[in-house]
């Protein structure tokens, strides 16, 4: 197919929704067989394709008063300037139009009343049948594991334990001591506590009456928990009571009376 091409130098720039736009030199042609224009870049690089079926936007785009001033968005990418005609001629090309304006040609397959011709001996396609395996019972050579549906079982809640409410904190921490006590009254050694009389305090202000307590060991009787108990806490008493300290002064307050 023979068609007349025309080449016009123009400029193109892919910035489309800039104001001020970086522009490049480029070649346009125009195929007036089929209202194709394809543009390429100045090493003869095809960077766009697009057929314009409207003729009232051909000759907008070709018209000479529009050129060096007006753009065109003939492509999506590009957005071209026309500056001038370079060359026209006319080559043989290929039978390309656009896709609204081309024509459903007949299949091979189909003869003119566009039937699909019947075939003369129509063959069925076999299908397998499935082959079910069967997961409750194990076969033998079968090395790979089976399906693990076989091996789930109904959901159980688990069993609790019971227990008694012996584990509260207050509980158990009486428990605790119990134990303890136990433990003190069985490792521990009776005693018995005699009452002596104190030296007399050093100073004379310092009138304080003390006791010393000496706890005296005795393995042949036991003593109660109880009674131990008892002995170290008379024994931290005298201890505490032993130390010299002064006495306390009672401070008057006694108002004080201004002369009228």
């Amino acid at each position: 197919m023979i068609s007349h091409i025309v080449e016009y130098q123009c400029q193109y720039s892919s910035q489309v929704m800039k104001k001020h736009k970086s522009w490049y030199d480029g070649r346009l042609k125009y195929f007036k067989a089929n209202s194709r224009f394809m543009l390429y870049s100045e090493d003869n690089v095809q960077l766009g394709s697009a057929f314009v079926t409207s003729e009232r936007q051909v000759q907008q785009f070709l018209d000479p008063a529009g050129f060096e001033c007006q753009e065109h968005k003939i492509f999506g990418a590009f957005v071209v300037v026309i500056y001038e005609v370079l060359k026209e001629y006319d080559r043989e090309i290929q039978h390309i139009t656009a896709r609204d304006t081309r024509a459903a040609k007949p299949s091979a397959n189909c003869n003119a009343t566009g039937e699909a011709p019947r075939a003369k001996c129509a063959v069925r396609p076999t299908l397998k049948k499935r082959v079910l395996i069967d997961t409750s019972t194990e076969r033998e050579g079968y090395t790979t594991t089976g399906l693990a549906l076989k091996w789930n079982k109904p959901f159980k809640p688990p069993r609790m334990v019971p227990r008694d409410s012996g584990n509260r904190p207050a509980v158990r921490d009486s428990r605790v001591k119990r134990e303890v006590g136990t433990t003190t009254k069985m490792r521990s050694t009776p005693a018995e506590v005699v009452d002596t009389p104190a030296a007399p305090p050093k100073h004379k202000n310092k009138a304080i009456h003390t006791t010393t307590v000496q706890i005296q060991t005795d393995r042949s009787t036991p003593r109660p928990t109880a009674y131990i108990k008892t002995a170290r806490k008379a024994v931290h008493d005298t201890h505490f009571r032993s130390r010299n300290f002064a006495p306390i002064r009672r401070i008057a307050h006694n108002p004080i009376v201004l002369p009228k």
